[in-house]
This record gives C-alpha cells, sequence and structure tokens, in this order.
C-alpha cells in the first residue's frame, strides 16, 4: 500500500512539475512548430561506462510541448538494471529555421513500482531540409526521487543529479502512409 501511496504522489508532483514548466509566448517562431507537428520514431544512445541505446516515439505539438516514450516503459533494455520509465513530458523551443532545443522530465522506477529517479534531459535538435530525419545531442542528469519533488522548482539548478551522461539521438518522421505506395 505504501508503494501505490508513494507512485500516486510521485505521478501527482510530475503534473505539478510539468504545470511549472516556463511556456514562451512564440515557442515557435517561422512557424517551426507545424513543420515538425507529428510522430517520430528514433533511437538513442548514451555514452557512459556500460553504454545504453533504446528506441522511442516522440509526438511533437506545434506549441511547443511533446510527449515521448521509449521502449524501456514497456521493460525493453534490462529492466532489473536499468528499471522502468513512464512518458516523458517535453519542453521545446526553436532557436533556429531548423533547429530546437529540448528539456524532458520522466520518473523512473523498479520492477516492483517504487520510484527510483527523476530524469531531467536536456538537448538540441536539428532536422534536415525536408523535415524528414534529425540528429542532436543530449544530456543526460537523473536525479534522487527527492531532490526534484518539489513541483514548485523542477529547474533548480542546485540539484545535484546522481548521474549524468552524454549521448545522440536520431529520428525519422512516421508518416499516415508510406511515401511512395498507392492509397487502398
Amino acid at each position: 500500500m505504501r508503494e501505490m501511496l508513494l507512485a500516486l504522489a510521485a505521478s501527482v508532483a510530475l503534473l505539478g512539475l510539468i504545470s511549472c514548466v516556463d511556456q514562451p509566448e512564440n515557442p515557435a517562431p517561422g512557424g517551426l512548430g507545424p513543420r515538425i507537428a507529428g510522430t517520430w520514431l528514433g533511437t538513442y544512445e548514451v555514452d557512459s561506462p556500460e553504454p545504453f541505446r533504446a528506441a522511442f516515439i516522440t509526438t511533437y505539438h506545434p506549441d511547443g510541448t511533446a510527449m515521448t516514450t521509449s521502449a524501456r516503459a514497456m521493460g525493453g533494455g534490462d529492466p532489473a538494471r536499468y528499471g522502468l520509465s513512464t512518458t516523458h513530458h517535453i519542453h521545446w523551443e526553436a532557436t533556429g529555421p531548423r533547429e530546437i532545443r529540448w528539456r524532458l522530465l520522466h520518473f523512473g522506477h523498479d520492477v516492483d513500482g517504487n520510484l527510483t529517479y527523476i530524469s531531467r534531459t536536456h538537448g538540441v535538435l536539428e532536422f534536415d531540409e525536408a523535415f524528414e530525419e534529425g540528429n542532436g545531442s543530449i544530456q543526460v542528469e537523473v536525479h534522487a526521487p527527492n531532490a526534484l519533488l518539489d513541483p514548485l522548482a523542477p529547474n533548480n539548478p542546485e540539484a545535484e543529479p546522481i548521474f549524468t551522461a552524454r549521448g545522440r539521438n536520431t529520428i525519422r518522421r512516421l508518416h499516415t502512409r508510406i511515401p511512395g505506395q498507392d492509397e487502398p
């Protein structure tokens, strides 16, 4: 019962964290938002003593928000070692005509549902000219559960991570139909 209450409290805290993220007045100057809106499939790789690579799906919204989930949400990789992951909540903003910077928050928990960390990760992503692919770099920050649970301070610069790593990601757009295929 205690674990369920902790998981519920963690979920409420995440909603509080997300509601406190600054929203820019114009997150997508030059119309970048509509250009990247949609679903993208990708992979990320984290450089660490034991590199980790996983797949993910992200849906970008034109308003500067996005949601993503990785294979780890369903136990991809080694759940006993890496745990499981909640959906990632993202805030992004345009930094150029084909580039964004983003920041995400998500919870990690063990296979029994116990909150084990909060990830506060950020990166940049540059899209190709056709807005069909993108590549970027990431900086992962993993925090102890109690370090970021104050819903009024998700951007606390003094919160010390227990783990950091750099990596990269690659994405490709998902189309409603396969390009070059005839309609049914």
